[in-house]
């Protein structure tokens, strides 16, 4: 008998979802990249995180600039 593997067609990709409102940019996550949490921030968020990136697509998209930030620092230590 020939026991051939069935290869599984991948998954069709999730639908895309509209990103937030603007106002709602003070961290929302978008994805992970190696093992860190991305999130999309305005400049005035961005400042709580180790790692920004200005996102040009998404700063086009929203008309001012906007982050892609990982490393959320925590205030915590300062206690």
């Amino acid at each position: 008998g020939g026991g051939r593997v069935k290869i599984s067609p991948p998954p069709p990709p999730p639908p895309r979802r509209p990103p937030p409102p603007l106002e709602e940019l003070t961290s929302h996550p978008i994805g992970v990249r190696g093992g860190r949490t991305l999130y999309l921030c305005r400049a005035c968020d961005a400042l709580r995180f180790s790692t920004v990136e200005r996102s040009a697509d998404f700063s086009d998209f929203y008309g001012e600039s906007v982050y892609v930030c990982s490393g959320l620092v925590t205030k915590a230590q300062e206690a």
